[in-house]
């Protein structure tokens, strides 16, 4: 039953992944980004990775606290985002059963690297490798719908850029 749920929980991040990363701005693909991290949070700790559900719960008050510099059109503190890649890095360290756990470390430093950015195509670019990490320790913690999700997370960037570039080309050519 336990893995059950943690299916559907992984499969909810995949829908708000997905939608996230069509957003226009910032502030709306750091709301999905967060209700997907909690989702994924959930789907973690019912498969006991709590190595994983540790980052997830990390990112979900990081991109909390982003989305409301970013709602006040405001940069986080320099010392605060110090703060978010030194508790990536402790909760690793805390979190750590064997070699497989540095990967939510890693991609936790990742996303807080992404989300520290201005640009929404940087922000996706960072997202995709996020999503790269996520899909190699769900496959080997057995989260197949965390693998589903960030698949779908990165085929979603590659569609965003990709649709948001030549909205752009064509923007620019009737100027």
């Amino acid at each position: 039953m336990l893995f059950i749920m943690s299916q559907i929980f992984g499969i909810l991040s995949a829908v708000f992944n997905v939608v996230s990363m069509q957003a226009k701005t910032k502030r709306n693909i750091l709301i999905g980004v967060l209700t997907a991290s909690m989702c994924g949070s959930v789907s973690f700790i019912f498969l006991g990775a709590y190595g994983g559900a540790a980052i997830c719960a990390i990112s979900i008050v990081e991109s909390a606290i982003n989305t409301w510099y970013t709602a006040k059109n405001k940069k986080p503190p320099i010392p605060m985002i110090i703060s978010f890649f030194a508790a990536a890095i402790l909760i690793g360290v805390v979190t750590f059963n064997n070699m497989y756990d540095v990967l939510p470390t890693l991609a936790s430093v990742l996303f807080v690297t992404s989300i520290t950015r201005y640009r929404e195509r940087d922000i996706r670019i960072l997202l995709f490798l996020v999503g790269c990490t996520w899909v190699v320790y769900g496959l080997l913690t057995g989260a197949y719908s965390i693998v589903a999700s960030n698949l779908m997370l990165m085929t979603s960037i590659i569609v965003a850029m990709v649709r948001l570039e030549h909205s752009q080309k064509i923007n620019s050519s009737r100027a």
